[in-house]
């Protein structure tokens, strides 16, 4: 029923548009956006209880959500076994460390820790220097 109601709008719509071809194209051209950016919306606001009631208060609805998302981020699983796996392998040495630090590229963004690759080489470099004037 939906589906053909739609479809008698639209070709209503369509026969007013070709009504109005010749006479003001203006219009028509208004009457084309209109149709095709339509912008379709989600309609209802109110969500289901746990037993298929349609709640339509506000207060009842946050209600719902905070069941809900207890229920979807509850852990029954109990309590999660140890991951950490010792380290094992060959020391990293501090010139492996300079070498990547210094192969990296200028001018990229900085990672999650926000520091820019331009402050890393830096401070290599006056490591560097400071541990050279030592010696």
């Amino acid at each position: 029923m939906y589906n053909e109601a739609k479809e008698e709008w639209i070709n209503g719509q369509c026969k007013e548009i070709e009504d109005c071809k010749k006479a003001d194209n203006a219009y028509m051209h208004q009457k084309i956006n209109d149709i095709a950016s339509k912008k379709r919306t989600a309609q209802g606001g109110c969500i289901k209880s746990k037993d298929g009631k349609i709640l339509m208060e506000t207060s009842d609805i946050l209600e719902r959500w905070s069941e809900y998302i207890q229920e979807l981020f509850y852990d029954e699983r109990g309590q999660q076994p140890e991951t950490q796996k010792p380290i094992e392998g060959p020391p990293i040495l501090k010139a492996e460390v300079e070498k990547t630090i210094n192969d990296m590229k200028n001018g990229k963004a900085a990672g999650p820790d926000q520091i820019p690759i331009e402050l890393l080489q830096a401070l290599v470099r006056s490591t560097n220097k400071a541990t050279q004037q030592d010696i």
